[in-house]
């Protein structure tokens, strides 16, 4: 997964190469099962997240509004 991401195109897997690993991937995983651990740097959704989500969505919706008000205005005819 980290080498999808290498800051150099021409390091980063081929399609082959990424199909050839997940068909890898699928064979072990029956024979492997999957541990999830805890981390530490993973903490609990505090209030002020979602209060940050309900203003960004407020942003959001006004933009929207905005948006179609303009579009509205530039469709209409204009009264002279």
């Amino acid at each position: 997964m980290q080498k999808c991401w290498h800051f150099d195109p021409s390091e980063r897997p081929t399609a082959v190469e990424l199909q050839k690993n997940i068909e890898n991937i699928s064979v072990k995983e029956p024979c492997s099962k999957t541990k999830i651990m805890r981390s530490s740097d993973i903490g609990p959704i505090t209030t002020n997240n979602l209060h940050k989500n309900s203003l960004l969505s407020e942003m959001i919706k006004s933009a929207e509004s905005i948006m179609s008000l303009l579009d509205y205005s530039t469709k209409s005819p204009q009264i002279t």
